[in-house]
């Protein structure tokens, strides 16, 4: 038996509805996986089988309470006399077709943005502001976790493989040869008992909703626990990478930024690879139309972003994204891969440093970088949660933890020193609605203190 898949997503690419659908990102109309590698938080997987075998607790003839309906033994998925679920696909298969229809989508969706006839538009609206979205924003967004789960942290002497990808956007900067030496650090670990250390000081914990109140209200599920796995993270999403690879793949044809650009925008912030307010302010200065050059293959948006730059008031103040984004575009062209290819290396040399030196300094830096990965969870829930209508969906819950201290909770940036800082207040705004409106949820917990009320808790030693 064949499955086809067709999907029609045109409210992504409406104005008024664009960003409003479910998963804070899930705006290319494309299938969709919250996870893409091992060790599948939420998906059935060759690494994960025996843990959730055992997490059934059913037998061949006796259901349990997690599967009173003895699922796992259902002949849909095990044989009468095979392995248990040897006739369920696995994630990593999946991956395999989400990752085609993805490639594939971004392709189909590049050709019907950009040209007519097989031939490049000779002007262009507002397909502008939503593929330079896909650089400057965090339109989706993927979940990562450690490879050592909730289990294995009873017995384990650390916790090992910590996510890089919540400390610099690298799939998008090595794209197509953009920054080709940049390295991550060798797998992050720490010390078993530092990371429990950290869970305990914030009290990480799950919640489900009490869906038997109306509203629903927010209640403890497992206390001092993050999830099947440890450390889990949100990172940036293969949409916004995928939509970005195609602007390069096909800039033969017709460029809309050109690579050099591309980069420069990435490197704005470039460690705080989501939800970076410093990015997101730059989209004011990107043009509502551009021309198409047909000498030089090239829209003329960079030039209009340029200008627009250059002509605003913070072109001048070096604390200012504006300026900090000239610095970057005006980098020579002979010099920008390996002036930007050094600032992202030594950078996570420093984070990676910090996990290799005395025991007081390595657990400052598991305590910031909970502190600052819970935040970025926060922020993702508050999205959601801030949709209208209900259309945003928070599914994950009962995976991604939730810290009941500091009480209110303060958002912190990482700098590129790879220690973190309070979110200053004038970043910190453009999350405020999102953030209040999930904060007045009855029974949701716990809220958030804004920078200007107090420091940042993880320096209160």
């Amino acid at each position: 038996m064949g499955i086809s898949w067709e999907w029609v997503q045109c409210c992504m690419f409406n104005p008024q509805t664009e960003d409003n659908l479910p998963f804070c990102g899930h705006v290319g109309g494309t299938l969709v996986m919250k996870e893409l590698t091992v060790p599948w938080t939420h998906w059935y997987s060759g690494g994960n089988i025996n843990e959730f075998i055992a997490s059934l607790g059913s037998t061949r003839t006796t259901p349990s309470k997690c599967d009173p309906h003895n699922a796992l033994y259902d002949s849909l998925f095990t044989p009468p006399s095979g392995p248990e679920f040897s006739l369920l696909g696995r994630a990593e298969e999946f991956e395999a077709v989400v990752s085609v229809s993805i490639n594939k989508w971004y392709n189909s969706r590049w050709a019907h943005d950009f040209l007519d006839s097989k031939k490049p538009l000779g002007t262009i609206t507002t397909v502008i502001k939503q593929w330079v979205g896909h650089i400057l924003l965090n339109r989706s967004m993927n979940i990562a976790t450690s490879a050592t789960s909730s289990a294995q942290v009873k017995t384990a002497t650390e916790i090992n493989g910590i996510p890089t990808t919540m400390f610099c956007n690298l799939k998008a900067l090595t794209l197509n040869g953009l920054l080709p030496s940049v390295a991550p650090p060798k797998a992050l670990a720490t010390a078993k008992d530092m990371y429990v250390s950290g869970v305990a000081k914030l009290q990480l914990s799950l919640f489900y909703d009490d869906i038997s109140s109306e509203p629903a209200t927010r209640k403890l599920a497992v206390q001092g626990c993050e999830g099947p796995f440890a450390f889990p993270v949100i990172e940036p999403g293969i949409e916004d990478i995928r939509a970005i690879g195609a602007l390069l793949e096909h800039a033969t044809t017709a460029t809309l930024i050109p690579a050099k650009a591309i980069v420069s925008l990435l490197m704005v912030d470039f460690y705080n690879p989501l939800y970076s307010a410093r990015r997101m302010s730059l989209m004011k200065h990107v043009p509502d139309s551009a021309q198409f050059d047909v000498n030089t293959k090239t829209y003329n948006v960079i030039e209009q972003f340029t200008a627009n730059v250059r002509a605003s008031p913070g072109a001048s103040d070096p604390a200012s994204p504006e300026y900090e984004v000239l610095q970057l575009l005006d980098t020579p062209d002979d010099q920008y891969v390996a002036k930007f290819t050094e600032r992202v290396n030594s950078y996570l040399k420093r984070v990676a440093s910090r996990f290799a030196t005395n025991e007081i300094t390595r657990q400052a830096a598991i305590d910031e970088y909970m502190l600052f990965a819970e935040g970025r969870r926060r922020l993702y829930k508050g999205f959601e949660d801030s949709k209208p209508d209900g259309a945003g969906l928070d599914e994950f819950r009962l995976t991604l933890p939730i810290a009941m201290q500091p009480d209110p909770f303060i958002l912190t940036n990482m700098t590129e020193t790879g220690e973190i800082q309070v979110m200053p207040e004038e970043e910190a705004v453009i999350f405020k609605e999102p953030l209040r409106k999930s904060r007045d949820t009855p029974g949701s917990h716990p809220v958030v203190r804004w920078a200007s009320r107090g420091g940042c808790p993880a320096r209160r030693r």
